[in-house]
């Protein structure tokens, strides 16, 4: 039954990192979530996926938030759950995000045109690929060149592209797969062509150069019209990969780069009508050169790094981003006590499908919570099917992640060694190899 006393929350695709996140917000007793959505990924509730669209799940929500009496609707799932939570709070009078912020901001093809006018000095050229699924790779000149759908989520399908042979063997998908593609970016083109009807077609590839540098996150939120940014979590990759080895904050990015890289968001944040809501920009950073490059805005938390915040600052991103949904300024302003001076997300991957090692046993992972009481942990357990559909969409597979506080860069490096000991890994997050190109390590030597 209703507690009159908790405000009634719409909670939309949630799962994951989310998904503990807002389990613990209820137990706290700050609000009482009404959960709906379904997992595109997971037999049998991804049957719905051919038969989703936009409009007519929104107009569902918005039935459903009128009976149920939301005072606010919430996601901060990339797929469909932003755009749906701007939908319904645009039907139901609530605060929330413009639906065609959203839009122009996954769409990377039309949010590059923003940002040539709104940021120019932080924008590469891109262009489409004159090619649709079903089609053979086109022939095409300028190697090597980034290659990117032009709607997609977390990296999926996005690639160097060195030779045509790399082009022609990225662009062969079986008819399953380019029934799914069709099936998660068709609803999202549908949606374009009413909110933004100038953004060209969806579905379909990207090419740009390739920025080399430092990559790093800056997370922020617009409330009241006013942008105020949070912090900046810097990115290390495997070696000779493109695939993130871990995630450090705060992240020791050049006062000057940061500097710029806020004003570039705000401006692009303005040009899209981004007025109200989380986000968080990605950039790159050539020291040499100090060229900044501005890769995408994603108009949504970034989830895996909530947690981080909340080690160091602080700051649980999920409770402000519920404080945001709610116009709540007390919640957003929350604060408790700091658990450490820096904190990572500390990812295992494998590069060969049959190099992942065993899935810990629960008395192993029972043991690295009595380690690390604070600390947040995620196994993905896939069978050979699914880790071959990592590998073609993502290019590895990633089958753990750790999220842990330090006090230092030495503390950090011994307790990701001690949890790879407790789990029966190997402490690949901080392998010899990559230790010299740790913005943090560096800073501290």
């Amino acid at each position: 039954m209703p507690d009159a006393t908790k405000p009634t929350v719409g909670l939309l695709f949630d799962y994951e990192f989310d998904a503990r996140c807002h389990e613990r917000l209820e137990c706290d007793g700050l609000v009482q979530f009404r959960r709906h959505g379904f997992n595109i990924f997971s037999f049998p509730s991804n049957l719905a996926l051919p038969f989703f669209g936009f409009e007519a799940y929104s107009q569902r929500l918005i039935r459903r938030g009128q009976r149920e009496q939301w005072q606010a609707v919430l996601s901060q799932d990339e797929t469909f759950g932003a755009i749906l939570a701007s939908l319904a709070a645009e039907a139901l009078g609530l605060p929330g995000t413009a639906p065609e912020a959203i839009l122009a901001s996954q769409h990377k093809l039309w949010a590059r045109q923003v940002m040539t006018q709104a940021c120019p000095e932080v924008a590469v050229p891109a262009s489409a690929l004159d090619w649709r699924p079903g089609e053979p790779a086109p022939r095409v000149s300028g190697f090597p060149f980034f290659l990117k759908p032009i709607r997609a989520s977390f990296s999926v399908l996005a690639r160097r592209i060195h030779n045509q042979a790399e082009l022609d063997e990225h662009l062969q998908f079986s008819l399953r797969e380019r029934a799914t593609l069709g099936w998660l970016v068709r609803p999202f083109e549908q949606l374009c062509a009413t909110r933004i009807p100038d953004a060209p077609p969806a579905l379909g590839f990207m090419r740009e150069p390739i920025a080399e540098g430092l990559q790093f996150n800056l997370d922020g939120y617009v409330f009241e019209g006013t942008v105020n940014f949070l912090g900046a979590v810097a990115a290390v990759m495997y070696p000779g990969t493109q695939a993130f080895q871990r995630w450090e904050y705060p992240g020791q990015v050049p006062a000057d780069a940061l500097a710029r890289a806020q004003d570039a968001s705000r401006r692009f944040l303005a040009a899209v009508g981004f007025s109200h809501g989380i986000f968080n920009t990605e950039f790159i950073y050539n020291p040499r050169s100090e060229a900044l490059t501005m890769l995408e805005c994603n108009p949504r938390m970034a989830s895996q790094f909530s947690d981080l915040y909340r080690a160091v600052d602080g700051i649980d991103l999920h409770r402000l981003g519920l404080g945001l949904a709610l116009g709540d300024r007390s919640m957003i302003a929350h604060r408790e006590e700091p658990r450490g001076r820096q904190a990572s997300s500390l990812v295992w991957r494998s590069f060969g499908l049959n190099d992942t090692p065993p899935m810990p046993s629960r008395s192993r992972v029972a043991e690295l919570r009595r380690a690390f009481p604070d600390a947040e942990f995620f196994v993905f357990d896939r069978d050979l099917d699914e880790r071959r559909r990592d590998f073609k969409w993502l290019g590895s597979h990633r089958y753990g992640i750790l999220n842990l506080s330090a006090q230092s860069p030495g503390d950090m490096f011994d307790r990701a060694q001690r949890a790879a000991d407790l789990l029966g890994w190997p402490n690949a997050p901080f392998s010899e190899a990559i230790q010299a190109q740790s913005p943090t390590l560096l800073a501290a030597t």
